[in-house]
């Protein structure tokens, strides 16, 4: 009964849709997919996948996808060994999984994702013109344009100024390797211009040119102003006295950071142009410092240059009067300094520039108590008489007060102007003067 039953069974496959009444025979059992995964089992077969399995290596890919979608073995989790799995290229990174570096940077898609989370799309994930790889090569952020924040591009520190890109600053000068570029000085060399200063001691502490040596054009280092003569890289003339520092050094001997090198109360030019020692105080030794002796250079005298005079009434009977001038010269609290006499000037009734009178004055006195008299020499036969130059009714005499300061003092006057007829009028013009050097007017 049994080997009936065998038969019957056989007869039933092998009759097809005959017997079952179908319109198609029974597919084979090489043509199923039992998994459902896209690939027969025929396919599996030939694949070494497994037909009960739809994803035989567990990379989130369907065999069938593999085979006939990706183009990636469906029995290796990473077909391109770069660290991530086939499923993860395809469905997260949209990466390559049969190229290990995907963005061709030098870096394997897994290393980009898993260590230096970098884009493995992207080549150049921080746009810097590095690729990736390159960066990681030379210790550089892959991530970070500037890596070390000195204001230049990793590119341009690599490839254009030859710079450290891990260091802010190459050369240990103070001045980051961006600045250096701002301001034209070598980021490689610490003293661009070898003036002696360094290039971040030059833009930050004394503003000087990091590329010109001598930032005032005064002819000295910035270097050698800075660290042995105290004076300004950036000030031509430091002390502001109207010379030039190296000329001071050089030329003068003066201080260059002081105006007044002497401390007489006149700088150093004034002095220099006035002929006067701008390293002595006394320039004439006599005992008065040149800022307060009126003639610094010499002996002082006060000049009283008559440039007019004109006898308004005959002095004598027939002829004019034979005029002279006497002139006392006081110290402005009143003391007598000393006087002098020009004349006498014979029939002269008018006399144009009859020349100076004279008096010898302290160099250290500035404000002086002039009186100016007029007379006509009558001598031996009678005494002289005295002219009115004065528009003062009560004086014949000119009272003056003058200050060196004035420079040239200017008066005319006429005796006549004072109303009185019985008096011996004059009129007189002069000049007061100080001489006898270089005067100094403060």
């Amino acid at each position: 009964m049994k080997g009936k039953i065998v038969i019957l069974v056989a007869l039933t496959l092998l009759s097809g849709y005959a017997l079952m009444g179908c319109s198609q025979p029974i597919q084979s059992a090489k043509a199923l997919d039992i998994d459902k995964d896209g690939l027969t089992n025929e396919e599996e077969s030939k694949y070494g996948t497994d037909p009960e399995k739809p994803d035989t290596d567990n990379d989130g890919l369907k065999d069938g996808d593999e085979v006939k979608t990706y183009g990636t073995s469906p029995v290796d989790f990473d077909t391109d060994h770069d660290g991530v799995g086939d499923g993860d290229e395809v469905l997260i990174y949209k990466t390559d999984p049969k190229n290990i570096d995907t963005d061709q940077d030098g870096l394997k898609d897994g290393d980009e994702i898993k260590s230096y989370k970098t884009n493995p799309l992207k080549a150049d994930s921080d746009s810097d013109n590095l690729k990736d790889g390159e960066e990681i090569r030379v210790g550089t952020n892959p991530l970070k344009k500037d890596t070390d924040d000195d204001g230049l591009s990793d590119y341009d520190e690599i490839k254009t100024y030859n710079t450290n890109p891990l260091s802010p600053d190459t050369d240990n000068d103070d001045l980051k390797d961006g600045d250096e570029i701002k301001y034209s000085s070598n980021p490689r060399d610490s003293d661009s211009d070898s003036d002696g200063l360094k290039d971040g001691e030059e833009v930050l502490k004394y503003h000087s040119n990091p590329t010109d040596r001598d930032s005032d054009n005064d002819g000295l280092d910035d270097g050698y102003e800075v660290m042995s003569l105290g004076t300004s890289p950036v000030k031509a003339d430091t002390d502001g006295d109207g010379l030039n520092d190296k000329d001071e050094i050089d030329k003068y001997n003066t201080n260059p950071v002081k105006a007044d090198s002497d401390n007489d109360g006149i700088n150093d030019y004034q002095e220099i142009q006035k002929g006067l020692d701008p390293n002595n105080s006394d320039t004439d030794s006599d005992g008065v410092k040149d800022g307060e002796d009126i003639v610094p250079n010499g002996d002082a005298e006060l000049c009283i240059t008559i440039t007019y005079w004109e006898e308004k009434k005959k002095a004598d009977l027939l002829t004019a009067g034979d005029p002279y001038f006497v002139a006392y010269v006081y110290y402005s609290k009143g003391k007598l300094i000393g006087y002098d006499k020009l004349g006498p000037f014979s029939d002269s009734g008018k006399i144009e520039n009859a020349s100076s009178l004279w008096v010898d004055v302290p160099d250290d006195e500035r404000s002086f108590t002039i009186v100016l008299q007029a007379w006509d020499s009558d001598q031996p036969w009678d005494s002289d008489d005295h002219y009115d130059i004065s528009e003062d009714l009560h004086s014949y005499d000119l009272t003056i007060s003058y200050n060196v300061d004035q420079s040239t003092l200017h008066e005319k006057h006429d005796g006549s102007l004072d109303g009185s007829s019985k008096d011996l009028d004059g009129i007189i013009e002069f000049d007061i003067s100080v001489s006898g050097g270089v005067v100094v007017i403060v």
